[in-house]
């Protein structure tokens, strides 16, 4: 991320920021106990594989390589909290 320009392209950004603000209100809907915390769950691991399949592309980059196992850990907690029975 630290090396800009063509490396941090608007859309790795956006995809960036819009993982970051659903995993949030994820957490919200999750401390409220909401009804629909399993839908959101599955759309935030689904939000989180991308993000972490876009970050992955910038292997050379150790910030964004972190970021890619973050986002994957992610992911597997919400798969396994939208398959809770």
């Amino acid at each position: 991320m630290r090396q800009g320009g063509a490396m941090m392209d608007a859309a790795l950004m956006r995809m960036l920021l819009d993982c970051s603000d659903t995993c949030g209100m994820c957490a919200d809907m999750i401390m409220r106990d909401s009804g629909s915390v399993k839908d959101m769950c599955r759309m935030c691991a689904d939000m989180c594989t991308r993000c972490a399949d876009m970050c992955a592309k910038m292997p050379d980059d150790r910030q964004m390589a972190a970021c890619a196992e973050a986002c994957r850990r992610a992911a597997a907690a919400c798969r396994k909290l939208a398959a809770a029975g």
